[in-house]
């Protein structure tokens, strides 16, 4: 989608009506989904090359994007969590949705995604995204979020932020150390 600005929804996105301005002269450029293909497709590394393809035309057909980014599910969270402490589930349940609750859940969700198995990020989308050169923007968390989102990681998505000119040093600063890499502007939204 292009848009005006960074998308609060996931409703919002997928729903988005931008107005004639913003086609013309977009800020934002948000993919919802970008996956590899099926089974036996996989390994061929497509969702890697459909990026590398992507990201340099949209820039040069809307001179006026200042960041592309996607809206990504956190799909480990909630299952993790259920190992290792049951209060995730419940809250989640419960749809507490006061500040500090989810202020507290936000901590949990950034520790989760900076968790690693081996050399990398333990969560399969958080890794796709920083091996191809993305940092982590913003952490956003959606009290309207759709049902299955709320299962997975209890309502919370991510933004993953790819910018032009540093996406190679990015991705092997990754392939190198495996950390999370967080945007320097990253933010936690509470919508």
């Amino acid at each position: 989608a292009l848009l005006a600005d960074w998308p609060l929804s996931l409703t919002g996105l997928l729903t988005a009506n931008p107005q004639e301005a913003e086609l013309k002269e977009p800020k934002l450029a948000c993919f919802y989904s970008i996956a590899n293909g099926p089974a036996g497709v996989s390994g061929l590394g497509l969702a890697e090359a459909l990026l590398k393809a992507v990201l340099p035309r949209l820039h040069t057909e809307f001179p006026s994007l200042q960041h592309t980014v996607t809206m990504s599910p956190i799909p480990t969270f909630t299952k993790m969590s259920e190992k290792n402490d049951q209060s995730t589930t419940k809250m989640s349940e419960k749809n507490d949705q006061s500040i500090i609750t989810q202020m507290a859940m936000a901590g949990r969700v950034e520790a989760h995604l900076g968790a690693k198995r081996g050399a990398h990020l333990l969560d399969p989308v958080a890794h796709f995204h920083l091996r191809n050169g993305a940092s982590l923007a913003r952490l956003l968390y959606m009290p309207d979020a759709p049902a299955y989102i709320r299962q997975q990681s209890a309502g919370f998505m991510a933004h993953y932020r790819y910018e032009r000119g540093r996406l190679e040093e990015r991705a092997r600063d990754y392939a190198e150390h495996g950390h999370l890499c967080k945007d320097p502007d990253y933010q936690v939204v509470i919508v």
